[in-house]
């Protein structure tokens, strides 16, 4: 497995910084703007780890179980941003 420098980790502050700097000139709050890059920042350490994990996995059992929570989460946030309220049509994937 290769290990990213942190220094190469750096560059990605470039894109962060100019995307927050514009989203606080055309909203205004900068806490929001850096509480969504923490959360990113922690979620992609935590998925990267996860597929570390899982692309050095032996067995094929872990990679088919990822897979099955992967979809299942997205199925509920998809489900989750449905803006009409005639969900018992989409009940059968729960």
């Amino acid at each position: 497995m290769h290990d990213i420098e942190v220094t190469h980790l750096l560059y990605l502050l470039l894109p962060v910084s100019f995307v927050g700097y514009f989203y606080f000139r055309w909203v205004g709050k900068k806490f929001e703007i850096l509480y969504a890059s923490f959360r990113m920042l922690l979620q992609l350490l935590l998925v990267g780890y996860l597929l570390a994990y899982v692309f050095e996995a032996k067995t094929s059992y872990m990679t088919v179980f990822i897979v099955i929570v992967m979809i299942s989460a997205a199925s509920m946030i998809t489900l989750r941003n449905i803006t009409h309220k005639n969900v018992q049509t989409y009940k059968v994937f729960l």
